[in-house]
């Protein structure tokens, strides 16, 4: 995750909050942030 972020990081000050590739990083992000908070919210 922490490696996606870095990407999402590099995207958005290469291509701006907007770009298609920044959005499609960031969706790939929701989706590993979702899943982690579903993990541990199911650990409770």
């Amino acid at each position: 995750m922490k490696e996606l972020q870095e990407k999402l990081h590099r995207y958005i000050e290469k291509y701006g909050f907007t770009d298609p590739r920044t959005v499609e990083v960031s969706q790939e992000l929701d989706v590993l942030v979702v899943a982690e908070q579903r993990r541990l919210i199911d650990a409770c």
